[in-house]
Formats: structure tokens, C-alpha cells, sequence
């Protein structure tokens, strides 16, 4: 499961809620936040397009080989591009990879950005920040969209659930 979207648009809250209600069904999570890869395995990478696009496939090949042990992952990340989302779906694989569509107004995403990627970006510090500086393309054909702004992180979680039952993922 790929969450999608800008900085501070609740991708990694709806994450952890995610992984703890699969948790709670008896299901086996693992959760990759953007954030933390750049603590770890994608240290190495900055934020321009390519750098962008290098840590979504890092995150796409890991999610494979998690899928592959039988765990379900979700993958917490901007993945700012059409392109890279659709190298991802190949990573992982066509009928694998879901995306999830965490879609926010930019000014919403500044009032909850924790990080505070915004602010840094205001002041000159960081540059190529989607939705800023650089383009955040939305997903063409989402699998799901969630309004975070006006949906309630558990609706949110809900929803995705409903995705996985209906996707045949989760059956009962």
C-alpha cells in the first residue's frame, strides 16, 4: 500500500493507525516512512528528482521482498511523480502494489507539518519541496483517494481496509 501526498498531509499517522488495526485483525504490517528511509537506507540521497525517485524504488524493493514473507506493507512517502509511483507498481508488482491517494490543501499540509519541511523551505533552506518547488503530480488512477482534511485519520483506515477486503488481501 503506497500512501501518496504531500508533507504533512497525514500520510504516516494514517500509516501507523493502519498498522496497528491490521495488528489488532491478526494481520502482519510493516510500515516504511519516508521520513525514517532517509534516516537509514537512503541516507545517501537528497531531495531533487532523481533522489526522489531513487528512494520511492528503495521503498518498492524492500515493500517486495516484505510482500514476499507475507507481510503487508505500507509504504508512507510523497513520491511526488507519476513515473516513479508507475516504476514502483512494476517493483512490486502490477496486481500488488496499491495506491492510496492522501490528497490535502497545501495550506493544510503547512498548519500539520511536523518536520517543518515548509518552514525551512520559506526561508531559502530547502528547495525542491512538492507542492512548493517542485510538482506534486496526483496519481492518475488511484486506487483509493482519502481527503484528510476532512476525513478522520480511523475513516481514513476504514477505507483502506475496505480496499484490502475488496482487493482480496484481507479475507475472512
Amino acid at each position: 500500500i503506497l500512501l501518496t501526498g504531500l508533507s504533512g498531509s497525514g500520510k504516516t499517522q494514517i500509516a501507523r493507525a493502519l498498522e496497528r488495526r491490521l495488528f489488532d485483525m491478526g494481520r502482519i504490517c510493516a510500515v516504511l516512512d519516508g521520513q525514517s528511509m532517509r534516516l537509514g537506507m537512503s541516507r545517501d540521497l537528497g531531495f531533487s528528482g532523481p533522489d526522489r525517485s531513487e528512494n520511492l524504488r528503495r521503498a518498492s524493493e524492500l515493500a517486495k521482498v516484505l510482500n514476499d514473507n507475507g507481510l503487508i506493507c505500507v509504504a508512507a512517502l510523497v513520491a511526488p511523480t507519476e513515473s516513479a509511483r508507475q516504476r514502483a507498481r512494476r517493483v512490486v508488482g502490477e496486481d500488488r502494489l496499491f495506491v492510496v491517494h492522501v490528497a490535502a490543501p497545501l495550506d493544510y499540509c503547512k498548519a500539520h507539518d511536523t518536520s517543518g519541511v515548509y518552514e525551512r523551505a520559506a526561508a531559502g533552506e530547502l528547495a525542491n519541496i512538492p507542492g512548493v518547488s517542485f510538482p506534486y503530480e496526483a496519481p492518475e488512477s488511484p486506487d483509493l483517494t482519502l481527503t484528510s482534511d476532512t476525513t478522520s485519520v480511523e475513516a481514513c483506515v476504514e477505507s483502506i481496509i475496505g480496499l484490502l477486503f475488496d482487493r482480496g488481501v484481507i479475507v475472512d
